[in-house]
């Protein structure tokens, strides 16, 4: 989640042959992130002249928002990236009865006991899963907002989505 939208990104085009690399990955250090080629055992020399970097801009498939009233209380934001916005698509979610249902997809639960939920079971839904910190996090929310889960506030949803959690934390 950033608080600006990133308006390039590099793209990294290396030329090869077939069974010359095995993989690569990003590696962040001190000095800035590095891509690490592996090559194959016995595989040829990488060629500097065979790399080629472009900068385009960058591609926003879709804005979500998270307990957004309307647009315009994105403030700045909002203004900066208006363009963004009327290109859409905008998934909004929220639990506020309030909310002005500006996105393309609204996603309102006025009986969610927090976006926590919310964010649990539309993750679960699109069949994205958690890393266990994410997964704290959300339940941390939950909990939070219904009194470490107090029987007062038990919902089918509010469970469904303690049990999404759950399912990312690792027993100890």
């Amino acid at each position: 989640i950033l608080p600006f939208l990133p308006n390039k990104q590099l793209t990294l085009t290396i030329h090869y042959t077939q069974g010359t690399y095995v993989g690569g990955e990003l590696q962040k250090s001190p000095t800035g992130l590095g891509f690490l080629l592996k090559a194959e055992t016995n595989a040829a020399s990488i060629e500097p002249q065979k790399i080629q970097t472009v900068l385009t801009e960058s591609i926003i498939d879709a804005v979500i928002t998270l307990e957004v009233e309307n647009l315009v209380s994105l403030g700045q934001f909002y203004t900066a990236n208006l363009e963004l916005f009327k290109r859409g698509p905008i998934i909004n979610l929220d639990y506020h009865a309030n909310n002005a249902k500006y996105g393309t997809v609204n996603i309102l639960d006025t009986k969610a006991s927090s976006m926590s939920e919310i964010v649990s079971l539309f993750l679960w839904d699109l069949r994205i899963a958690l890393d266990e910190t994410i997964a704290q996090k959300l339940k941390a929310g939950i909990m939070s907002r219904t009194d470490n889960a107090n029987p007062s506030y038990h919902t089918a949803n509010m469970l469904e989505a303690l049990t999404v959690c759950h399912r990312y934390i690792l027993k100890k």
